[in-house]
């Protein structure tokens, strides 16, 4: 059964009462699970559960699918949730309380939860008492605005109030009409108190004040306060974009060069102290690793607090029990996806009338500058209240909720500008509408103008302005204009008739027929093609918006359905191809669960099985069976059953086990019969035979035979037998004793190193055996122990929680165990590194099987069967004898392996895609030294064409080493071999070679522990330059990858973080990627051993010590999906091939490729799902987009064409 409520109390307020309510609907319409309403609606089962947790007030749209499911009048509900939301406030009690901010900055009234700035604090205060004109400076999103409103301005209007000192402050923006608006502001009277203002937003004289003599003035105004006889002193905060513009303002030049603080980036303990402090001023707690984390994405980053406050503020709305946990931050989506998931979040839940509404009112509030900047745009309310739409209050007031916008007495304007850049699907809008909303804002200007100037005739729009303004905005219909701007162009119309009437009757007469000829074929030219692009322009933006929509449902879909989430990323893709539709992509693709079959719930007294090696999905209780086939999705048997608790199913499906033990049921005659006397404890692995307890003073167990009445083994005492699936071998497991292994054909017991082991506990589920009976497993309590029952001889130590259920495949060359942490699985021949490591929350995972045909494991938890797609992993080849070296061409051309040989070392290059042998070379000359041991050192040329190698030593000094270079191209011969002496007593560590092979770097390592670097000519074999430094791109960084136009460099070491170097100028770090979190009794796992770049420079591949693969979109600055299953072989080289394709090499596996281009990534998805998207499901996730096939040559499962 599903997990049961937690109780509601009607009487603790609104939004309780509400939640019981809800609940009541549900049980009285019948009662439907989540699951079936979520199928019902189309929107998730944690939607509609939340909606009745009373927890917090659910969106209109979430209402009224809830009562929709449940079959009553969403209108009602609808009405009911509104008169909720009047009663619980404007906000809610649950949304007023955050201590984080979200995107809007702090207030005045927010100071006790402003954290983390003392220090500027203090130079800001420095500043002001030095200055009368003073300047705040810095990027978008620094803080300036919160650090006037929470910190500065506090801290002096206490100083007032300590040293009981007359001074007003005032705290002001710009405006549209900075000097007109605030001239009375800035008169400070010569009798009067000193006044302090601080102007907020000072760009706004740029970006919204079009009139330059009302600039000049305001600002000549606010430099007057450097007058010495000035009562008036003066603090401005303005964006470091726009510190050029002010430069042209020479008083404004003079005070950034001298009046001026910038405000920085916080402090990495400033970010802990914004990060922790706020959360314990409000009784909360912070997860360490959470702190971690964000300090590591935040630190050093200009205009991240904005992004970094809405992720705390969304992990806040998730916390657990008090505590803000990492896993709260990842589900927000962390810095880099918290706004645009917010924003989503909202955007989803409003009808198709709202949507558009929303859209219109968020182009409204932003200002498309020259280039690509766009900056905020207040809108007042008095405009806003022109506008004929009726959903317009509605859409603000979610708007405001969710802290998008900010609504003050007279204006409404975007929370911050981060919202701009970080929501894709409002930056799309603004993209398809950037110069139509330029022409809106100069048409705004000069309709204001006008206005003010008593409609002066004069200041009409007239000639080409009007012509643009016509073509643009239409007659006088467009939604987009207020009345002021209406009027305007209504008036500019009239004026131009009549004086195009009163330019000459005569000349009109003659060029009458000539001029309107004219007129209507330009006029119809020019209005057709205006009509296609802007209807073309709408149709792309409507389609990218789609696709965006498809982007964020396929990750939505993805726990409970991934067939459909995989085919809403291919159908995002094929919509609009984009960084977000290419990260839906590969997110999809490096997930390994392709599909969910989720069954009935079994009811009281019963269970789910997972029958036929994971193909059949057995559901047995209240009275009935039913069994599924899984991959088909279609039950496949149904039946009653006797009453009893069901307590067991063979592994073959076909007996259940009931009444505790004591009865055993057919089902396919629909017939039982009583087990052999005693109670019975489980089924054999084949479903042939079952295990008995004898009861009586002497207890045993016997191994029974189901068809027929043949005892097959037995044993005394408390034991539990596991046979083998031909039922030759059964393992006994006793709790006090060691483990034995018997052979029931010639009845005695077999030796093995399993004669010391004790088990912690004993059933058919921790006892496995693998490979016909070859091998034998058992769970223990730090992991899994596995023998080979022939030799008696361990194979491996499998380390690990407490595994619950084992499952080997069908040739035992693989584990798979589930256990607390969720499920893992270890290749036996190297059990080091797991294949595959991953979560399952939620309800336990109750049975493990291996499909016997494909690479499929699947698991059942609760009454869901989840298939994991492992070809990859399981396919890859294994060479029991590793190589000593690997490494793929940055083309991903080719694969060079060095394989120790009696006359030493030799290089093998071979083509990676056919493992075809190109060349066969030995390597120059043998390195000798005190530690004896050689090891090859390989190094490609970034264009591919050449190779560099030659032999070190592992340990000890060897300071003269001889390289060979070899032209590797399709055409090239030539080779060259040289000795390489480096500092005394010093060991070449690894080599690097420049394109075309012409120069060689040479790093060696010194006894005193620093890197040194050498450069070679390789043509003369001479050095040619020497760096006595090589540690300044970070600790010591054992690999490093450049970018194919050479921009960019990453580098990584031990320490497992990435750092992305901009290199074009003077080097220095652009993003830091964090490391792996820390695997128990393994700290090599996070070392980066591989990294390298795609060939435009927009991903980064990232393998580590663990096996696991990462790739990072270098735009986004955002992990693509998660870790891909890897074979289990530590990687050691990566490169991505011309053809779509990451390649990845080791020492036991040669090649293993990954498909991550778009192209190759979605014919692997299609593959996977076997189907295209069907016409209803188009509908119902994409409606209003023109139905396509996503996957060429699959039909949907519905027919459709």
């Amino acid at each position: 059964m599903g997990r049961p409520e937690r109780p509601v109390d009607p009487d603790a307020g609104p939004l309780q009462r509400f939640a019981y309510e809800l609940r009541s609907l549900r049980g009285n319409g019948g009662s439907p699970s989540y699951r079936t309403m979520a199928q019902r609606t189309g929107l998730s089962v944690t939607a509609l559960s939340r909606a009745a947790s009373g927890e917090r007030l659910a969106s209109a749209a979430v209402v009224r699918a809830y009562a929709q499911a449940c079959g009553a009048d969403p209108d009602e509900w609808e009405r009911r949730r509104q008169a909720v939301a009047e009663e619980a406030g404007p906000q809610g009690a649950e949304e007023g309380n955050s201590p984080y901010q979200g995107l809007t900055r702090f207030e005045l009234g927010d100071r006790d939860l402003f954290f983390g700035r003392d220090r500027l604090v203090e130079d800001a205060l420095k500043l002001v008492a030095a200055h009368r004109f003073a300047v705040l400076h810095g990027a978008s999103g620094s803080g300036k605005s919160s650090l006037l409103r929470a910190g500065l301005l506090p801290r002096i209007d206490a100083l007032i109030r300590e040293r009981d000192r007359g001074m007003e402050l005032r705290l002001i923006t710009p405006g549209a009409r900075p000097a007109a608006t605030h001239e009375r502001l800035l008169d400070a009277p010569p009798d009067g108190p000193e006044r302090l203002v601080v102007v907020d937003q000072f760009e706004e004289i740029f970006t919204l004040c079009r009139d330059r003599a009302d600039r000049r003035r305001f600002v000549d105004r606010l430099l007057a306060a450097g007058e010495p006889t000035s009562r008036l002193r003066v603090v401005v905060a303005v964006g470091g974009g726009f510190r050029a513009r002010c430069a042209q303002y020479d008083g404004l030049a003079v005070a950034l060069r001298h009046n001026s603080l910038a405000v920085r980036p916080m402090t990495r303990a400033e970010l802990q102290e914004a990060v922790v402090k706020p959360a314990t001023a409000a009784g909360l707690r912070v997860e360490r690793e959470l702190t971690a984390r964000i300090v590591e994405e935040a630190a050093d980053r200009p205009g991240a607090l904005p992004m970094l406050s809405q992720a705390l503020r969304e992990t806040w709305r998730r916390r657990s029990s008090g505590v803000l946990t990492l896993a709260a931050y990842e589900a927000a989506g962390g810095i880099h996806g918290a706004i645009a998931a917010a924003a989503e979040e909202v955007y989803g839940c409003l009808s198709p009338a709202q949507a558009a509404t929303a859209r219109r009112l968020l182009l409204g509030l932003v200002t498309p500058g020259e280039g690509s900047a766009v900056t905020r745009r207040p809108v007042s309310r008095a405009d806003l209240r022109e506008w004929p739409d009726p959903e317009l209050p509605v859409v603000l007031d979610r708007l405001a909720r969710a802290r998008l916008v900010i609504l003050d007495e007279e204006h409404i304007e975007l929370a911050h500008e981060a919202l701009i850049t970080h929501w894709p699907r409002l930056d799309a809008w603004i993209e398809a509408n950037r110069e139509r909303l330029r022409e809106h804002r100069r048409l705004s200007e000069a309709a204001r103008i006008w206005q003010e100037r008593d409609r002066d005739p004069g200041n009409l729009y007239r000639g080409t302005h009007l012509a643009v303004a016509d073509l643009l905005f239409g007659r006088d219909t467009d939604d987009d204009l207020t009345g002021r701007e209406r009027a305007f162009l209504s008036a500019s119309r009239v004026a131009d008739r009549m004086e195009r009437w009163t330019a000459g009757r005569t000349r009109r007469r003659m060029r009458s027929l000539a001029a309107a000829f004219t007129v209507v074929v330009v006029g119809a030219l020019v209005a057709g093609q205006l009509a296609w692009q802007r209807s073309h322009a709408a149709d792309q933006e409507h389609i990218r918006a789609a696709a965006l929509k498809a982007a964020a449902l396929a990750a939505r879909t993805q726990p409970d359905d991934p067939r459909t989430a995989a085919l809403l990323s291919v159908a995002a893709w094929r919509l609009a191809p984009s960084p977000v539709s290419r990260a839906a992509l590969i997110s999809a693709l490096t997930e390994p669960e392709e599909d969910v079959l989720t069954g009935p719930e079994p009811g009281a007294g019963g269970r789910a099985f997972l029958a036929d090696s994971g193909r059949t999905l057995l559901v047995a209780g209240a009275g009935t069976w039913s069994s599924w086939n899984v991959q088909a999705h279609r039950r496949t048997g149904s039946g009653p059953l006797p009453d009893g608790q069901v307590a067991e199913a063979d592994p073959a499906g076909r007996t259940l086990l009931l009444t505790g033990g004591r009865r055993l049921w057919h089902l396919a005659s629909g017939a039982g019969r009583p087990g052999a006397s005693g109670r019975v404890l489980g089924f054999g692995a084949d479903g042939h035979s079952y295990v008995v307890r004898d009861p009586g003073p002497r207890p045993g167990v016997r191994l029974r035979a189901v068809d027929g009445d043949r005892t097959l083994f037995e044993a005394a005492g408390d034991a539990y037998p596991v046979p083998s699936p031909d039922d030759r071998l059964v393992a006994v497991c006793r709790p006090d004793g060691p483990l034995e292994v018997w052979d029931t054909a010639r009845d005695f017991g077999r030796p093995g190193a399993w004669g010391t082991f004790r088990a912690a506990g004993c059933s058919s589920a921790t006892v496995v055996f693998g490979a016909g009976g070859a091998r034998l497993a058992v769970a223990t309590d730090t992991g899994v122990l596995v023998w080979d029952t022939a030799t008696g001889r361990q194979l491996a130590d499998l380390a690990g929680p407490a595994a619950q259920h084992l499952a080997f495949t069908p040739d035992g060359a693989f584990l798979a165990a589930s256990g607390p942490d969720g499920v893992t699985v270890w290749r036996i021949a190297s059990p080091r590194l797991p294949v595959l490591r991953r979560p399952v929350p939620g309800s336990p995972v109750t049975a493990l099987a291996w499909d016997p045909v494909e690479r499929t494991l699947r698991y059942l938890a609760g009454s869901a069967v989840h298939s994991l797609d492992l070809d990859a992993a399981l396919a890859s080849p294994w060479r029991d004898r590793p190589v000593d070296a690997v490494l793929l061409s940055p083309d991903g051309r080719l694969l060079a392996v060095s394989e120790r040989t009696p006359a030493g070392y030799l290089l093998r290059l071979q083509e990676t895609r056919s493992a075809r042998v190109v060349a066969e070379l030995p390597f120059p000359r043998r390195a000798t030294g005190p530690a004896g041991a050689a090891r090859p050192l390989l190094a490609f040329s970034p264009d591919s064409r050449s190779i560099a190698y030659g032999t070190t030593v592992a340990s000890g000094p060897l300071p003269t080493v001889r390289f060979a270079v070899r032209d590797v191209s399709p055409t090239g011969r030539k080779s060259t071999s040289f000795d390489v002496t480096g500092p005394s007593e010093a060991t070449a560590r690894g080599i690097f070679l420049t394109a075309r092979g012409q120069k060689l770097l040479v790093g060696w390592s010194t006894p005193a522990g620093s890197l040194v670097g050498q450069t070679w000519d390789t043509a003369h074999g001479i050095p040619s330059a020497r760096a006595d430094d090589l540690e300044t791109l970070g600790r010591q960084p054992y690999h490093l990858a450049l970018s194919a136009d050479d921009t960019h460099l990453a580098t990584g070491g031990a320490f497992g973080s990435v750092t992305v170097w901009d290199t074009e100028a003077d080097i220095h770090p652009k993003a830091t990627i964090p490391a792996l979190p820390d695997i128990a009794d393994c700290a090599a796992c996070t070392r980066v051993t591989a990294l390298a770049f795609s060939p435009d420079g927009t991903t980064l591949a990232i393998a580590y010590g663990s096996g696991a693969l990462r790739l990072w979109d270098l735009a986004l600055n955002l992990p693509l999906g998660g870790s891909p299953a890897t074979s289990g072989d530590v990687i050691d080289s990566l490169a991505f091939g011309p053809d779509g394709y990451l390649y990845a090499a080791g020492p036991h596996v040669s090649v293993q490729a990954y498909p991550v281009g778009p192209a190759q990534a979605a014919a692997r998805l299609c593959a996977r799902a076997g189907r295209s998207l069907t016409v209803a499901e188009w509908r119902r996730y994409l409606p209003g987009v023109p139905y396509r096939r996503v996957c060429d040559g699959l039909r949907p499962d519905d027919g459709s064409p």
